[in-house]
């Protein structure tokens, strides 16, 4: 066990006399859609790649978010939220006063019956502090970074009226991109996506299947840490892919068992991984998200 601790801790209101919902405390933040999965609710073992590197695994700050659902004649939501400016890959400035902002447009459609298609964009901002993820000489040019990242999101899924127990299917993916204003100039990106399937061909079984695939831009070669197993100078961009597959054994929402292999390749390097997992959750929880 690495540790200990309170993952998340937020109040929601219920009725307000304008038609917006609050959230704040300490929360995964809505930057696109696996960001908000806690572990229990992830298709495999580990977060996909692109949110790692930019996000440091999650994006999880004390802060407030305002959604407001769209009067259109399909659901919309439009939220907007700041937060406290803590993640450390992205922003941390030395001055306390400083926030991050973040906005998400969130759709979603009943294609069929049996068919509901979700798409989402996500941007997010503020202000980076001058300590870097790597040790680097300090440069005395530089006196203000400013962290921006947008992403797009969707999911689609389709699950049967008469056997929708047994059967289903999904398909969602993210495209996720970011980039430092250095003093008033842009950086190349550190951007990525993911894909993945999941299909249910049984009561309580699943087969799963996800390819990731990431950039790191050599100018952000000081800004964004590289893996230490991983040997890339700041002459070089940094890039990588990752092919998973699993087979899951979910017997309720409360358990799961997933025997997963990946395939990864970062810099050249290749690795292969075969994992074991146990998937407990112990006590009631809201509901999770569509």
């Amino acid at each position: 066990m690495e540790h200990v601790g309170v993952e998340e801790a937020y109040l929601t209101s219920l009725r307000m006399p304008i038609p917006i919902t609050l959230r704040g405390g300490l929360m995964l933040n809505t930057f696109g859609r696996y960001n908000l999965y806690h572990l229990h609710h992830m298709a495999f073992a580990e977060n996909p790649l692109i949110l790692n590197y930019i996000f440091q695994s999650k994006l999880r700050e004390v802060g407030m978010e305002v959604s407001y659902l769209v009067p259109l004649p399909w659901y919309s939501d439009l939220l907007v939220g700041f937060l406290n400016g803590n993640n450390e890959a992205l922003f941390k400035s030395e001055n306390q006063g400083d926030f991050a902002y973040l906005g998400h447009f969130d759709n979603f459609w009943d294609i069929s019956e049996e068919t509901t298609f979700r798409f989402g964009t996500s941007f997010l901002t503020g202000p980076k502090g001058l300590q870097y993820a790597t040790e680097v000489t300090f440069d005395s040019t530089i006196s203000a970074i400013t962290s921006m990242v947008w992403g797009i999101d969707f999911h689609l899924k389709w699950k049967p009226l008469r056997r929708g127990r047994y059967r289903s299917f999904i398909i969602e993916g993210e495209y996720v991109n970011a980039a430092l204003n250095i003093n008033r100039k842009m950086t190349g990106p550190l951007h990525g996506y993911y894909i993945q399937g999941l299909y249910q061909f049984g009561l309580k079984w699943w087969v799963q299947g996800r390819f990731e695939w990431f950039n790191r831009s050599k100018e952000l070669f000081n800004y964004f840490a590289t893996p230490p197993e991983v040997v890339v100078n700041n002459q070089q961009d940094f890039s990588g892919k990752r092919v998973s597959g699993a087979l899951a054994y979910v017997p309720t929402e409360f358990s799961a068992y997933r025997l997963q292999y990946n395939f990864s390749q970062f810099a050249g390097i290749k690795e292969q991984q075969v994992i074991i997992q146990v998937n407990v959750t112990i006590g009631s929880h809201p509901a999770h998200k569509y």
